[in-house]
């Protein structure tokens, strides 16, 4: 039986997730200050992986405001860092990603999803299908391209992909409503600090 990546991480980040629940409550009752200094040292991982991503959360949070020129502007100056700098790859590991471990290939999405929302749908196909070349077990891609797939009149196409989509893990159950709004929530939390004079231009 094949169980795609995303089905195995949302298995384990759930059995991590359980297992700390059961540490705080233990901490809590033997010693409720080493509960609130574990608690803020959990805090730093997403700190830091917040300062090295600025630009990827900032037009993670400017997307989500429909402010899709502004939101590719910093989504394109991330790509330009990370062709400069492969090492900001790394900071994955200090987060819960689901459905991709390539920060690469979620920025293609993105910007994909960006140009879906402006109308531009070669140039979203075009970005989605680079997200799936880092990434093939990625199913977000996917899932966008159903969606360019059913705007451009093409059912059969967009079931296919939807398949492949649900197959690699992503089915728009209520534990992928949750991720999404956990993914909201940090892109606000991150992206906050947006400057008119600091916005770069596309590329």
């Amino acid at each position: 039986m094949f169980i795609s990546r995303t089905t195995r991480l949302k298995w384990l980040y759930f059995s991590i997730i359980v297992v700390a629940i059961g540490a705080i409550v233990y901490f809590f009752r033997q010693q409720p200050s080493l509960l609130l200094a574990t608690s803020l040292l959990l805090l730093v991982p997403g700190r830091i992986q917040g300062h090295l991503w600025r630009d990827f959360f900032r037009g993670r949070r400017l997307l989500q405001r429909r402010q899709c020129d502004r939101a590719l502007a910093y989504f394109h100056n991330f790509l330009k860092r990370l062709k400069e700098k492969p090492i900001l790859k790394r900071a994955i590991w200090l987060s819960w990603a689901v459905y991709s471990r390539d920060i690469e290939a979620m920025t293609h999405n993105n910007i994909g999803v960006a140009y879906m929302e402006l109308g531009d749908f070669k140039k979203a196909k075009r970005a989605l299908l680079t997200s799936i070349s880092i990434d093939p077990k990625y199913p977000l891609p996917f899932f966008n391209l159903a969606i360019v797939a059913k705007m451009q009149r093409d059912p059969a196409r967009a079931r296919k992909l939807l398949d492949k989509s649900a197959r690699l893990g992503y089915r728009q159950t209520t534990v992928d409503r949750l991720i999404h709004l956990s993914e909201s929530l940090l892109a606000r939390v991150e992206g906050r600090g947006i400057s008119e004079k600091e916005l770069p231009t596309l590329p």
